[in-house]
């Protein structure tokens, strides 16, 4: 069956961009400030990520009589510290990655496999690619809203995006398993062996892609034209930001944060996308560049401003 221009896809790393706008959304309610440390949104007790007491994160050999205190800020510009959510060998290959697990309905159960791991650096001072920072901020926005992400983001984004047509932009954090997904598109792939390199078969990519598992850092499904539409109420609406964020929010997401490749013309990574930094400087950036990528499917944004 032929894609066609109506069919959703996963827009995997492009969800980042939605859950910053969210963030910020409730900074503008005066639910939580993005300076804020994570902690002082975590709860008190963290039994319900499978280990009692506070949360205490630390870098080893970094000696601190507290813990570390990564902001939201830290997260969403890829600074934290925190590390990936894999399961490696000594080796650094993966042998267990909750990413393949199924949704179980709590964004919690897959941040207490690695919440309390060691951290990787003292907060603020490198930048590192973490999906992890954005399956927190995931659970901080539910946490803090009182709503399921997949309520608020339909109730306070998506539904600005298409206003006349339903569920051309959703977070489903199940995929479609408990619901029918209407014109949900599935991807294929083939499936190598490994050693002989011959083509064994092709398959559908869809039990490779759980998205209540990687919720903010890649879970929603899109149209082409709802995940432009939604570029262009943030970006090119007059006053800029249009009717979800403010002007001073949008800035602050767009503003070009960490070198992604220092000394070379890669992207900056700004909040939830990536950026070309403008020639004279300055926090408004050249141009918009991100790829969204999840199993099977690459999704990528270039807007310039």
């Amino acid at each position: 069956v032929p894609f066609t221009a109506d069919n959703l896809f996963p827009i995997g790393s492009n969800t980042k961009l939605h859950i910053a706008v969210a963030i910020y959304q409730m900074q503008e309610m005066g639910l939580l400030h993005v300076e804020d440390a994570v902690n002082d949104y975590m709860p008190p007790d963290m039994a319900e990520f499978g280990t009692p007491g506070p949360w205490r994160p630390q870098v080893p050999g970094v000696w601190d009589p507290t813990c570390q205190r990564p902001t939201l800020v830290n997260l969403m510009e890829m600074s934290s510290g925190l590390k990936e959510p894999f399961i490696c060998d000594d080796s650094g290959k993966i042998i267990v990655s909750i990413l393949l697990d199924a949704y179980s309905g709590h964004i919690s159960d897959y941040l207490g496999l690695w919440i309390n791991a060691p951290m990787n650096f003292v907060p603020g001072t490198e930048y590192h690619y973490e999906t992890g920072n954005w399956i927190l901020l995931a659970y901080i926005i539910e946490r803090i809203s009182g709503q399921s992400l997949s309520a608020y983001l339909q109730e306070n984004i998506y539904q600005y995006a298409t206003p006349d047509v339903d569920n051309d932009i959703i977070y489903d954090p199940y995929g479609g398993a408990h619901a029918l997904l209407p014109r949900r598109m599935d991807s294929y792939r083939k499936f190598i062996d490994s050693d002989s390199g011959a083509e064994i078969a092709t398959g559908s990519c869809t039990p490779y892609i759980q998205p209540g598992v990687v919720s903010g850092a890649g879970g929603s499904f899109a149209t082409i034209a709802a995940e432009m539409d939604l570029y262009r109420i943030l970006f090119h609406s007059t006053p800029l930001g249009g009717p979800i964020i403010s002007e001073d929010s949008v800035r602050e997401i767009m503003k070009p944060r960490k070198e992604m490749a220092p000394g070379t013309a890669a992207p900056w990574f700004a909040q939830g996308l990536t950026v070309l930094p403008s020639p004279e400087g300055g926090d408004v950036p050249k141009a918009v560049l991100y790829c969204g990528g999840i199993e099977c499917t690459n999704t990528c944004i270039l807007s310039l401003t």
